[in-house]
């Protein structure tokens, strides 16, 4: 049985890492190192951290300065052990087989990457997603069924492809890739289309393993700064890996996420703008941006479900006609 390493970063959760730690620890498959990222935690946390250690050899606790989530996962994966690698957020819990079917997924298949499906949950319901994938698909990025299933994988949001989570991945596949620490929103969809990329083949299993938690504070529900900047390089990034692709269907899925990221630079200037004194100044730096002449009416609206396309509509529409500024 392989090694598998489990890195969580740590950052003012001391009221949801018990149930994390715990849903880890009781995992059937039992050859796995647990490394607790704490970064910085002002809270409790840390000290859970180490408390933890003291009851279980498995657990690593590295303890830094707060740098963000990336910079933690970075420290992780540079202190991994395992032949095989998952992020779980310390907000999240995981299914007690969580890593007995995803390794056993990727053996059985002989993939680089192995997927489950997961559960968004909040204190009082759950919200299940089942996707409908294959059960194995090579990755061939000349392959029209490899087209299809990255297009639908690359858009949908709620499948929560732009997290590293509720995936594991073989160690050889990520190489020498890390979180690039300059990106702060969409990240982990840079550093798994990277993966994807560096690798043969992926597996997905339909058990819903992986429990996603919703909470009142998330980057959804408050402004973003130096938004702008963050996006900026995302597509830079993201330019620079398609271009090695070299094809024009996939050059399409970029531009039309390149419409998407410039929305949600509107939207976070436009939904926080009474308490943003410098949301006009903002609104006109978006304009001059690379991003903006990506931003399509057709291009946003075909690819997001009906609600989803009303909002983008919303948005698009106020600052085409500069309402606001």
């Amino acid at each position: 049985m392989d090694l598998i390493s489990i890195i969580v970063p740590v950052y003012k959760v001391e009221k949801y890492l018990p149930e994390c730690v715990e849903s880890i620890l009781n995992q059937t498959y039992k050859n796995f190192e647990l490394i607790l990222v704490d970064d910085g935690s002002p809270d409790n946390s840390g000290k859970m951290c180490d408390e933890f250690a003291e009851k279980d050899s498995r657990i690593k606790v590295i303890h830094k300065e707060n740098g963000g989530v990336s910079s933690a996962r970075n420290i992780g994966l540079d202190n991994a052990s395992g032949e095989y690698i998952t992020f779980i957020d310390s907000d999240d819990f995981v299914d007690k087989r969580y890593l007995e079917v995803l390794y056993s997924t990727s053996k059985e298949n002989d993939t680089d990457i192995s997927i489950c499906c997961f559960a968004k949950y909040t204190h009082s319901s759950f919200i299940i997603f089942n996707e409908i994938f294959p059960k194995k698909i090579n990755i061939d990025f000349k392959d029209s069924n490899f087209l299809k299933f990255f297009k639908r994988y690359f858009y949908l949001k709620n499948n929560i492809f732009g997290s590293a989570c509720r995936t594991l991945f073989k160690k050889a596949s990520i190489k020498n890739l890390r979180f690039d620490e300059n990106i702060k929103i969409s990240e982990d969809l840079l550093f798994v289309v990277n993966t994807i990329y560096n690798s043969q083949s992926i597996s997905f299993t339909n058990e819903i393993l992986y429990f996603y938690r919703i909470t009142n504070i998330s980057a959804s529900t408050s402004y973003k700064n130096n938004f702008l900047k963050s996006q900026g390089n995302l597509s830079i990034e993201l330019t620079s890996l398609f271009s090695k692709i070299d094809n024009k269907s996939f050059n399409k899925i970029l531009k039309r996420y390149k419409s998407l990221l410039c929305y949600y630079l509107f939207s976070n200037e436009i939904k926080f703008r009474k308490s943003n004194p410098d949301y006009k100044k903002n609104l006109k730096e978006i304009r001059k941006s690379e991003l903006y002449k990506y931003f399509k009416l057709f291009s946003g609206i075909k690819i997001l479900k009906p609600k989803a396309k009303i909002k983008f509509f919303i948005i698009w529409f106020i600052a085409k006609t500069r309402i606001f500024g």
